[in-house]
């Protein structure tokens, strides 16, 4: 929703820009990226009702906020509080990938995360990563009058989708005056808010530093799964991910959804994941499994 909203308000800069493609007067908009954030928060809070911990106390669901772990292969402890249950479904979903990348933990980066929580002007947008988010905010930040200067490790952007598609992708938003650095490696970030340095090495082995005023790192996303006692409920984990076949894993009591089971990361995967888990642990469907088949836009 956030990123949604952003969007709706740079398409319209946009239009605005371009109005005498419909035989309007075209006029360069003021932006205060301020107010437009606000907006995104209003946005937020008006949905904000529908997954607050209220709401679901009011459908009778108890709902425990806390750091819990499991302590068993049936058993949870969340503050002290034991809880044991016939099955348990982890949904912890993901956060940011954060890369390897010399100085940047020093650096005041934004994730699609904090983003949103920005209230000043964005004059050049540095941005790592060319996949979907990357690309959405890029677009977005452009329209709305940032320099975006993107760097991406791969030799194109959007990678999961058809090349063919991604290529007009890339140059549309070229046209719009979004600048790329591809098959680019990142050697080093410094700085602060306001005058930040990437070095980047670009295929060619040239290196170069590239300057801007916030940076936002959208390199992927990583699975929420340490923490949580998994070995101890007999849940194998793998290179951050947890083992599981059609959302079981290998503790027959606990089924893992969303982001948290790898794959596909989107909302709308997540709540058919519910649902095949929901069928097998009220229901007893035990031949409910997901679908291989997933719709996505970008």
């Amino acid at each position: 929703m956030p990123s949604k909203s952003l969007i709706k308000s740079a398409r319209i800069a946009h239009q605005m820009r371009h109005a005498d493609r419909w035989a309007i007067g075209a006029i360069e908009p003021e932006v205060d990226l301020a107010k437009v954030m606000e907006r995104v928060a209003g946005v937020i809070r008006g949905i904000e009702p529908n997954d607050s911990p209220e709401r679901f106390r009011g459908l009778g669901v108890e709902v425990i906020l806390g750091n819990g772990r499991f302590t068993g292969p049936q058993t949870f402890e969340v503050d002290g509080r034991r809880l044991t249950a016939r099955h348990f479904v982890v949904a912890t979903g993901s956060r940011p990938a954060v890369p390897p990348v010399p100085g940047l933990v020093n650096v005041p980066f934004l994730t699609n995360e904090t983003l949103f929580a920005l209230r000043e002007n964005v004059p050049h947008l540095l941005l790592l990563g060319a996949g979907p988010i990357g690309s959405e905010m890029a677009q977005a930040f452009r329209r709305l009058g940032s320099e975006v200067t993107v760097v991406e490790q791969g030799n194109g952007i959007l990678p999961r989708e058809d090349r063919d598609l991604a290529e007009v992708v890339h140059r549309t938003l070229e046209r719009e005056g979004v600048r790329y650095h591809l098959g680019a490696k990142i050697e080093s970030a410094e700085g602060r808010r306001g005058d930040l340095r990437l070095t980047i090495r670009g295929p060619d082995g040239n290196v170069r530093t590239l300057a801007g005023t916030h940076l936002l790192v959208a390199a992927g996303r990583l699975a929420n799964v340490e923490g949580l006692g998994l070995d101890a409920a007999g849940v194998r984990v793998e290179h951050g991910r947890i083992v599981n076949t059609d959302l079981a894993t290998t503790n027959p009591r606990v089924s893992v959804i969303g982001d948290a089971a790898g794959g596909y990361q989107f909302t709308h995967v997540a709540e058919h994941h519910a649902g095949v888990v929901l069928r097998r642990a009220i229901f007893r469907m035990g031949w409910a499994k997901p679908s291989p088949v997933v719709p996505w836009g970008t």
